[in-house]
């Protein structure tokens, strides 16, 4: 978790309050006027806690969002502003140009050192048909040693949402697949069946599952809900292939 500004909290605290008054913003919000005062007038050194935070974001005015409140409050970084429009996936004529690797197969390697890693086509859902064969576009090579005793997979990057992390839609991502939440990874997710990247941060009571791209807005989930139909968890990035 980064420093709380508290100056900073304030600005975006008070424009989402707007032109309500301390009583009946809290009032709204359902928390205290007086911890609400105490925020305003810069009195706490430590951060809302993310029920908190969720709980103003509901009741904010002047279009501030929860990840608005997140930034200064500490919960995540503060990232650009600058977001480039979405661009189109790459052609697959093109996938054996990005699968073009040093780590990859060549005729000078021996088979019994490298290991196929299969491209899907479609992710829809967390489940045995996610490697049949009618769902695999066709196969990269990987060194054996560095892809043992666990399952991998090649898929585009489905959105612009890791922009500021240099992951743009269309690049090819290797995915560590069914690996659980990791503090600070990215992840490949389907969140109420949109699949999506998203970075981690797990807290003791909740995990923010936040993007680097501030069109994207930040998932909040408790213990319960990550137990639930709202996520499904396909895999961690470990590579990536930018796109040319």
């Amino acid at each position: 978790m980064n420093e709380f500004n508290k100056e900073a909290f304030q600005e975006v605290l008070i424009t989402a309050k707007g032109t309500r008054g301390v009583n009946e913003f809290a009032l709204q919000c359902g928390v205290s006027s007086s911890y609400i005062s105490e925020l305003i007038n810069l009195k706490r050194s430590t951060p809302p806690s993310m029920n908190i935070l969720t709980k103003i974001a509901a009741s904010s005015r002047n279009d501030i969002s929860l990840r608005d409140l997140m930034r200064p409050a500490g919960y995540i970084e503060t990232l650009s502003t600058e977001n480039d429009e979405l661009d189109e996936l790459i052609e697959e004529d093109t996938l054996d140009t990005l699968l073009e690797d040093s780590n990859y197969y060549s005729v000078h390697e021996s088979l019994d050192d490298v290991h196929m890693i299969p491209f899907l086509k479609n992710i829809t859902t967390n489940d045995r048909n996610l490697f049949n064969k009618n769902n695999i576009l066709k196969y990269g090579y990987e060194n054996k040693a560095d892809v043992m005793y666990a399952t991998f997979f090649y898929y585009y990057a489905p959105d612009n949402s890791m922009i500021n992390s240099k992951i743009s839609k269309g690049d090819i991502l290797t995915i560590k697949y069914g690996e659980k939440l990791e503090n600070t990874k990215i992840f490949l997710v389907l969140l109420h069946k949109v699949l999506t990247l998203r970075r981690v941060f797990i807290k003791e009571d909740y995990v923010v599952l936040t993007s680097d791209n501030s069109k994207f807005e930040p998932f909040v989930l408790t213990r319960d809900n990550l137990n639930k139909d709202c996520i499904e968890v396909l895999g961690k990035v470990t590579y990536v292939k930018f796109k040319l």
